[in-house]
């Protein structure tokens, strides 16, 4: 017998619902505001339309605006409506915006609370001052009319004014948090100046030795208990949910797969938020030591504690079995280490100095230094010989080097300098650069070993502090190497769960090595069917999964900046370095974010529209547009 299973909406579809719903939850809340706005000044004309049915009604929204502000005002709450229109808008805004918009339940109970006391305060208003035809049913309409009624009936007015206040001070004891701590210390003060000087100093002494016990019991250590932690490493594996909308708030782990029917054959598990993170390897029993209790119960007394008191999270932790590639990997290639013979060097030399003195420009030493591809002169100038004479004449002295690729006059601290190509270059092994001090002991958050410098010292910058490269050159200069250099920099610096890579590859053929990374390092959309699926869409190859993917990094983008502004920092180092301290909570929303490194080939080719059809145009601006944002305001996120 096969069971049908109930039909459950899609992300997508449940996203789609709310957003329509709250449309239309707006519409009504605007109507109401407006109905209710005109029927203060035509409910006579109103009245008699809706007693008699005959006529016009007088209000701007018409009959149906007649009707229901009759109904809120003279059949209910009065001029306390508009809370009624207030909570109209709060729902929308809920609808509208989960994430933001959130204790609707709250909301609901103080303002529909705050309709009804509001209804009964200016009922009793309007009896005291003969107030009661007003709006056919008072200032606050016949349903706080009747209660003001049954109270003043049974206490009378006095005693149901000194009602009414004390519901209105309870209410905003309610409604507003400062209220309350205002009115506590108001009413701390008027105790202390009653029980006089003594007495309060008799408090400040018991406080004091009930905090010296509580110092005394902190000071013990305690049995750590379980701290939550989010699910790092992967968490973009399947990249942005933010794309495809928002989701629910945390919910609790969901137990994974049974063997046999999961469609990968790595685990997965539910983190919140609707991400699926994706360990390698086989699936194992939690336990208190290694899995924190991810449930919003598990935070119960958090926020009694300061971070400092926490252990401090560490994002490699959740992944503590990954290796890093071994340098063993890449060739040191020795055989292809060349030097320039010192007859070389002293044939350049003198050919230099003879060139500029046919030109009239005296030197008075020069110096090589030999780098691995190209050997530097410094040429110290004579008294009176300006550097732009020797820049003039850079034509020349290639010529006279018979140096194919010509040379290059730079400016130097205390000399003018030549680079002129070797005939026989070196390779710059990049195991070499990898295995350097300034490198593996650097302090930056993307640390990339470029290159060597003419003196061969290892050149390393932080990819962090140049967030967005445009790598130019002709065919064949090594724009490819220098892109492959940064990626592999990165992969031997980084740990999977700080740092997630997005390739995008017209070309089809330059980052297809890097595929095998999908479990780990890359970042890819979540609409793969299989794991094999996911691996082959990896690397992006064609024009609209770019486009799709720029504009999910887009709203990641903005969804992070909105992380910042609620943890109060301007940059995800500061962010990520308050998270690991805990002073930032996951069930807040908050989460450690990994750096986003998106690498782009043929970009021309990428964003070229001429010749093509009206879809292809369009996907083109929108990719241009998107990289514009991401250049724009991406480097903080």
């Amino acid at each position: 017998m096969k069971i049908r299973k109930p039909a459950v909406l899609s992300e997508d579809n449940a996203i789609l619902l709310k957003t329509v719903c709250g449309i239309a939850v707006a519409i009504l809340a605007v109507s109401t505001a407006i109905a209710l706005t005109s029927y203060i000044f035509t409910w006579k004309a109103d009245q008699s339309y809706v007693l008699s049915g005959v006529g016009e009604a007088g209000n701007i929204a018409a009959g149906f605006g007649a009707r229901w502000a009759h109904f809120l005002v003279g059949r209910c709450f009065g001029f306390g409506a508009i809370a009624v229109a207030l909570f109209l808008f709060r729902l929308a805004l809920g609808l509208l915006f989960p994430s933001k918009y959130s204790r609707f339940v709250r909301y609901t109970l103080v303002l529909f609370s705050g309709a009804v006391l509001s209804s009964m305060i200016l009922a009793f208003i309007g009896r005291v001052f003969n107030a009661g035809s007003i709006l056919d049913g008072g200032l606050g309409g016949r349903c706080g009319d009747a209660l003001v009624s049954v109270i003043s009936g049974a206490t009378g007015d006095i005693v149901t004014f000194l009602i009414l206040c004390f519901f209105a001070i309870v209410w905003l004891i309610f409604a507003s948090s400062s209220f309350a701590d205002w009115l506590s210390g108001k009413s701390r003060r008027m105790r202390e100046e009653a029980e006089g000087e003594e007495g309060a100093s008799r408090r400040r002494r018991s406080r004091s030795s009930e905090e010296k016990v509580v110092e005394d019991e902190l000071s013990v250590d305690p049995e750590p208990a379980p701290v939550p932690a989010a699910k790092p490493d992967d968490v973009f594996d399947n990249i942005l949910d933010g794309f495809y909308g928002p989701s629910a708030p945390a919910p609790a782990p969901t137990p994974a797969p049974s063997p046999g029917t999961g469609l990968y054959d790595h685990s997965e598990e539910e983190v919140g938020d609707g991400v699926t993170v994706v360990a390698e390897g086989k699936q194992t029993e939690a336990t208190s030591e290694n899995t924190p209790d991810m449930t919003v119960d598990g935070w119960e007394g958090f926020g009694n504690l300061k971070g400092r008191e926490l252990p401090r999270y560490e994002p490699r932790s959740e992944l503590e079995k990954y290796q890093f590639p071994p340098l063993r990997l890449l060739h040191d290639y020795s055989e292809f280490q060349n030097q320039i013979s010192d007859e070389e060097q002293e044939r350049n030399k003198n050919r230099i100095i003879e060139t500029l003195r046919q030109f009239k420009v005296e030197v008075s030493s020069v110096m090589a230094i030999q780098g691995p591809t190209v050997t530097l002169y410094k040429l110290y100038l004579a008294p009176g010989i300006r550097f732009a004479q020797v820049k003039n004449l850079e034509e020349n002295i290639g010529m006279a080097l018979a140096a194919e690729k010509g040379v290059r006059v730079v400016k130097l601290a205390d000399s003018a300098g030549i680079e002129v190509p070797n005939d026989n270059p070196s390779v710059v092994p990049l195991k070499a650069l990898l295995s350097d001090d300034s490198y593996k002991n650097s302090k930056a958050e993307l640390p990339v070993a470029i290159g060597y410098t003419i003196s061969r010292k290892v050149k390393t910058f932080d990819l962090a502090e140049a967030p967005h490269l445009l790598v130019a050159g002709a065919t064949k200069q090594g724009k490819s190497v220098g892109l492959n250099v940064i990626i592999t920099s990165l992969l031997y610096s980084k740990h999977p769960s700080e740092l997630k890579l997005i390739f995008i590859d017209p070309k089809m053929v330059e980052f297809s090595a890097y595929k095998n990374l999908h479990k780990h390092y890359l970042a890819v959309l979540p609409n793969a069917t299989c794991e094999e699926d996911e691996k082959n869409n990896a690397i992006v190859v064609d024009q609209k999964k770019a486009e799709e993917i720029l504009l999910s990094l887009c709203i990641e983008m903005d969804e992070r900046y909105k992380l910042l502004n609620k943890a109060g920092v301007n940059n995800v180092k500061s962010y990520n370095e308050k998270f690991k301290n805990r002073y930032l909570r996951p069930d807040e929303g908050h989460r450690y974010l990994p750096y986003i490194v998106s690498v782009v080939d043929e970009f021309a080719d990428l964003i070229m529209s001429q010749g093509l059809g009206l879809e292809a145009r369009k996907s083109a601006e929108k990719l241009k547009s998107a990289i514009i944002r991401i250049a724009q305001k991406g480097r903080a996120a």
